[in-house]
């Protein structure tokens, strides 16, 4: 045999050793009850809130707010900044309010999500969301059944329909979208979404990996659009002023 093709076949007898090793040892630990789940983890790092219900959601100062859909709302919290988040529902509206002093001064220049302040909202199909100062990721969801519909108006607001790709590879997919969206706010979206309304003043409108279906806009001369992909059905109705 030649050394080459011993060297090939030892190499591959090492690979499936390491891989028997690390199976028989999470193996182990999972028997053992020393796994730690990642909704174990979350409980030891996040303080939740079950709330009452309410029709809207009013938002300012978040840098780094997760919205997911869900049966019943809910509030959680990063322990390690829980001082920096406040909430209460007055009326029919839940109010939700972190530092606005740590919001970047310029808000063309975003950068990633900080983690200056951790919170999930999770919320009910329906219920509308108002934020200003805010840097927001909406999660979809994996079924395009169960897509869920969004209302927003945003003000100085980064708004992200999808979650980052390089830190989720599932799908996420958006039924109807509704955007308002002005003083520089940016909108993307990195998942699919089958049918966006968007009214843009001094706001931009990107795409970032993303799929749309039906998209009716409204764009004011101070907004950008930046959009691509087969699948778009291009309706502009006209120009604000």
């Amino acid at each position: 045999m030649k050394a080459s093709n011993k060297i090939l076949i030892m190499a591959l007898l090492l690979i499936v050793f390491v891989g028997a090793a690390v199976h028989l040892t999470l193996y182990g630990r999972y028997k053992s009850g020393r796994i730690t789940t990642e909704e174990q983890v979350k409980k030891e790092l996040f303080d939740s809130h079950a709330l009452a219900e309410f029709r809207h959601v009013r938002l300012e100062g978040l840098l780094n707010l997760r919205i997911l859909t869900a049966d019943k709302p809910r509030l959680e919290v990063s322990k390690r900044i829980k001082d920096q988040v406040h909430f209460e529902i007055r009326s029919d509206s839940l109010f939700v309010w972190g530092d606005t002093a740590a919001y970047p001064a310029s808000r063309r220049n975003y950068g990633p999500i900080e983690q200056d302040q951790e919170t999930d909202l999770y919320l009910p199909p329906g219920i509308s969301v108002q934020a200003a100062s805010c840097i927001i990721q909406v999660s979809g969801s994996p079924n395009p059944a169960a897509a869920p519909d969004y209302q927003f108006h945003v003000s100085g607001t980064r708004l992200q329909f999808g979650e980052f790709i390089f830190i989720d590879s599932l799908p996420h997919y958006f039924k109807r979208v509704q955007i308002s969206a002005e003083r520089q706010s940016e909108i993307r979206f990195t998942k699919n979404i089958d049918s966006l309304r968007a009214e843009l003043f001094n706001s931009s409108l990107l795409d970032a990996g993303g799929h749309l279906g039906h998209l009716a806009l409204q764009a004011d001369d101070f907004s950008t659009v930046s959009l691509s992909g087969p699948d778009l059905q291009f309706v502009l109705p006209g120009k604000n002023k």
